[in-house]
């Protein structure tokens, strides 16, 4: 299904929006087109010439071959009624060339009739003549022409599921789930069972969607209670993970996968990829089973998609499942997969080439893919990206972008490490790089350098627990060290002027697999009113906050402030760490004096979608009294967006 459940199920799990709508569509006749009109039940339509006494004999003779299946006899008189203007027959001739029915196939006449019925308004015409320029069948394949014609049928339960996977998948347009989810809901709506993959699309978020497992739960269990062993696996997988509306319940996960496991097993020995993936998924990670690489290697060699390629390319970079380690072949693997649509390809081909291990190291078109797979908000992408603003490797060193970067994609590591093992130790390392910027000052290059501590060919001074077997690949790691030479490989010289570490920052950016920004708007940030202390702006916050939630939680002291209205605790996967956050109409606001400057102020106000809420960071500077009032809020997307501006324009007036 389409890529991610965020990176993490995506990343390890080996997944595609691409791989459940083929089995979709494996069973309507957007496959075998023009097969979807009943022969007995052909009809003048509304609107067509009313013709003759002969025409109408002709018609009546045609019903009676067509109800008895006499398609070679009925053929000459619905070419005849197809020329004579009437709208229906021109679709249903268009139908018999597609399939062959009452006379020899022939794709092209078919398409030309198609064309004919759909510039005058026929659904099932456009909808047909859509599918055969998705696939290249009678026309040459044209996503445009695809997405216009389905778009003008898109009340044709076919047309809605094709156009979801178009904008599921980037087919002709810039990939959107939330797009996708509407057509993929018209489609069921319309007869089409969609239920697996708009589940599945909200397991895995981004792309204008929010992951949201409680919608993903709703739609999954749909299609699990009618035994369909897909949905029961995908289900598996969402109690696997937890979090994000739903608990992580293993016991509920193991249920559905080994409900689902003899399935899948009999579809994948009948040659279904969606089942073989799915199956190899299991026996890779060793999901209520001991690992079986060689089995998994089996499977996803059998199903050959996206995410089976992606998949086939992690073994072959970690010589697994009897392959011998290969960076080469690696690369072609992933290269392979980015082409049929796995997104978590583009980290894995960024690392290779930012290690040089396969290919010539080349940081600058490391970079390149790190930004494809960083704008779906990939934690790994991030990441490094963030590794590359500090060593100013291909960009120029800027320890407050690198700062961004490392805040964004710590949570969503946080939460990916509960499915893949590799985000544990990139979590971890993360966390040393972050301490070791957060003593540099903002505006001075950094006195240490990162370096990629992957598998590095040739190197000896690359620390152990670098070399992490989890699909992540390559982890980059803090060292002490000189500058980099213009993206170079780093010095490992040690440095005398390396600063002691200090705690991490708290997380301000957005979690991975959620949207980058919400419908609130962000530019009422000017200062409104007279400059105000500290406790003025509390006082003012105070007020504020009595007129929209009346029996709101309010704390404050000399030096900072805190205010709650209906939130709940999150707690982390694999982790002590319990965060606050807004239920469907609380918020929740924290306000801290910090002496000096926010490092990173050209980037505030910040504003990102995490998940179910909003996340908000300001930190305006009081030069008198030289000290930023850091202001994090966070709140559902359904706040008042006249809250939010004048909570803006009270923090702003802070002097």
């Amino acid at each position: 299904m389409a890529q991610n459940t965020i990176s993490h199920i995506r990343r390890l799990g080996f997944l595609t929006v691409t791989t459940v709508v083929v089995m979709l569509l494996g069973s309507i006749s957007a496959v075998g087109v023009g097969s979807s009109c009943a022969a007995d039940t052909v009809d003048a339509a509304s609107g067509d010439p009313p013709g003759d006494q002969k025409a109408a004999a002709a018609l009546k003779s045609l019903q009676k071959y067509l109800k008895r299946g006499d398609y070679q006899s009925a053929f000459p008189l619905v070419r005849v009624m197809a020329e004579k203007g009437y709208l229906q027959y021109q679709t249903y001739l268009a139908q018999m060339y597609a399939d062959g029915r009452g006379t020899r196939k022939n794709l092209k006449e078919a398409a030309d009739w198609y064309q004919v019925a759909a510039k005058r308004g026929s659904r099932e015409a456009q909808s047909q003549l859509g599918r055969m320029y998705f696939q290249g069948i009678g026309v040459p394949q044209s996503f445009e022409n695809a997405r216009r014609l389905l778009e003008q049928s898109s009340d044709v339960g076919e047309s809605a599921l094709l156009l979801g996977k178009m904008y599921a998948d980037g087919l002709g347009t810039e990939k959107n789930y939330e797009k996708a989810i509407e057509y993929f809901k018209r489609a069921d709506s319309a007869g089409v069972d969609a239920k697996i993959v708009i589940g599945i699309l909200y397991s895995l978020g981004g792309f204008g969607v929010e992951k949201n497992f409680t919608q993903a739960k709703k739609w999954l269990e749909d299609a699990a209670i009618k035994n369909h062993s897909m949905a029961q696996c995908a289900l598996g997988f969402v109690y696997y993970e937890g979090g994000h509306g739903i608990k992580k319940d293993l016991d509920k996960a193991k249920q559905y996968i080994v409900k689902s496991k003899p399935s899948l097993e009999k579809k994948a020995a009948s040659g279904i990829p969606t089942a073989q993936t799915w199956l190899g998924r299991i026996y890779y990670l060793g999901l209520f089973q001991a690992k079986d690489y060689v089995k998994a290697r089996k499977m996803f060699e059998a199903s050959g998609d996206g995410d089976s390629l992606y998949a086939l390319g992690v073994m072959q970079k970690k010589g697994q499942g009897g392959f011998r380690k290969d960076y080469k072949k690696a690369m072609d693997l992933f290269k392979r997969a980015d082409q049929a649509g796995a997104f978590p390809a583009k980290v894995s081909i960024g690392e290779l080439y930012y290690a040089g291990l396969g290919v010539a190291k080349n940081v600058c078109e490391a970079k390149k893919w790190f930004e494809q797979a960083a704008r779906n908000e990939d934690p790994v992408a991030r990441y490094y990206l963030g590794i590359m603003h500090a060593n100013g490797e291909c960009v120029k060193k800027d320890i407050r972008r690198a700062k961004m970067y490392f805040e964004q994609a710590k949570l969503g590591l946080e939460f990916a490490q509960a499915t893949n093992e590799d985000c544990a130790e990139y979590l971890r390392v993360l966390n040393t790089d972050y301490q070791a910027l957060s003593v540099e000052p903002a505006d001075v290059a950094p006195s240490y350098v990162f370096r990629s501590g992957g598998d590095q060919q040739g190197s000896s001074t690359v620390p152990a627990t670098a070399r992490n077997p989890g699909a992540g690949g390559s982890t980059p790691t803090a060292v002490a060290g000189g500058s980099n030479n213009g993206g170079g490989t780093p010095s490992a010289t040690s440095s005398p002027n390396v600063a002691s570490t200090t705690n991490v920052a708290s997380v301000v950016g957005a979690t991975t697999g959620s949207a980058p920004r919400v419908n609130v708007p962000t530019n009422v940030e000017s200062k409104t009113g007279s400059p105000l202390d500290f406790k003025a702006v509390c006082g003012a916050l105070q007020n504020l906050v009595i007129e929209y939630y009346p029996r709101a939680k309010i704390t404050q002291d000399s030096k900072s402030a805190h205010f709650e209205f209906k939130v709940k605790s999150l707690k982390l996967p694999n982790s002590n760490k319990v965060l606050l956050i807004p239920d469907s109409e609380g918020f929740v606001c924290d306000i801290t004096i910090v002496p000096g400057r926010y490092a990173g102020t050209e980037y505030l106000p910040m504003q990102a979608n995490e998940t179910y809420y909003v996340s908000l960071l300001m930190a305006p500077y009081s030069t008198p009294a030289d000290s930023h009032m850091l202001t994090r809020i966070l709140f559902p997307p359904s706040t008042s967006v006249d809250f939010i501006n004048r909570f803006k324009q009270i923090v702003n007036r802070y002097q």
